[in-house]
């Protein structure tokens, strides 16, 4: 619980001088504004999805998530937002019945806006298709590119090493552990940790009812194991999704992340080099549920038709 905004929604906000401003805070009732986070995002996202930006709301839950680390809240995640969308809808009918407003007030679809945020709830009331993925690849393959995307088309949540290893170390997902941390987080103990991390979190995200794909190089059998299990357990498949790209596409994007920044990842050429050395290649059983993609040509929609089915 946290003092937040109270009613944000995309009509208290605004673009002033590139900076998203919010304003129009419940001031005068701190029992407003002092709620779950949680629930104020779910306001944010409704509000979003009843424009039809679905894309958009992903990106601003992911980005959240990486740095809130509220997985747990995404268990309350659609409670909310079906509140939120009959409380527009019940808000609705009353505008449509007052004096000099028009007998409804219309959406951009051209739908009803009471009977758009309805169908908004229902929509809520059954979540998305789970899935467990997981990403493959080595460093500069295109792993993060292509989860996002994928996480966009399918509503799933994107949850990544090189954001959850500085999360470990106390560090935020853009920070340079070199320049902030005198061990290095990058040893075989302090990996295992972190895929044990993406292994609870890939749980929890699972039983809140969301899919899930896990963004890390998983180049061995011994990494994708525990995160097949658990797929198992919730009685999912556990696809993987193969990236790949020829070694001076590699190479060029390594050196452009390195030069401008920015990014969670920190490998660079020598890194990706070596892990090119210990890839383990799929066994029989993998092989039926692995999705080779061009991180060059990537078809979005054909990968996440292979994932929802």
């Amino acid at each position: 619980i946290r003092e937040c905004h109270g009613d944000l929604h995309l009509g208290n906000m605004a673009l002033i001088d590139g900076t998203v401003t919010f304003f129009d805070c419940i001031e005068f009732n701190p029992a407003f504004r002092f709620v779950d986070v949680i629930c104020e995002l779910a306001f944010v996202l409704m509000d979003l999805e009843s424009r039809g930006l679905f894309v958009e709301a992903n990106h601003v839950l992911n980005t959240y998530l990486e740095y809130r680390d509220d997985y747990e809240g995404l268990a309350l995640l659609n409670f909310y937002k079906v509140y939120f969308a009959m409380v527009r809808a019940k808000v609705a009918l009353i505008q449509s019945q007052a004096k000099g407003v028009p007998s409804e007030t219309f959406g951009h679809d051209k739908m009803p806006l009471s009977q758009r945020y309805v169908g908004l709830a229902e929509r809520y009331l059954k979540p998305p298709h789970r899935y467990c993925a997981l990403m493959h690849g080595v460093s500069g393959s295109g792993k993060t590119t292509v989860a996002r995307q994928i996480s966009a088309k399918t509503g799933a949540i994107q949850v990544r090493s090189d954001v959850e290893r500085k999360r470990i170390a106390g560090l935020l997902p853009n920070e340079k552990s070199i320049d902030t941390l005198a061990d290095s987080i990058y040893t075989k103990a302090f990996s295992e940790k972190t895929f044990r991390r993406l292994e609870i979190l890939s749980q929890t995200v699972l039983a809140a009812g969301y899919p899930v794909i896990v963004d890390a190089t998983f180049l061995s059998r011994k990494s994708r194991a525990p995160f097949e299990a658990l797929a198992a357990v919730c009685g999912l498949p556990c696809h993987i999704l193969n990236t790949v790209a020829n070694e001076v596409s590699l190479r060029k994007r390594l050196e452009k992340r390195e030069k401008e920044g920015g990014d969670a990842s920190e490998a660079g050429v020598k890194v990706m080099l070596a892990q090119c050395k210990n890839l383990e290649g799929f066994s029989e059983s993998e092989r039926e549920r692995v999705i080779t993609i061009s991180s060059e040509h990537i078809l979005i929609d054909d990968i996440a038709s292979a994932l929802q089915l």
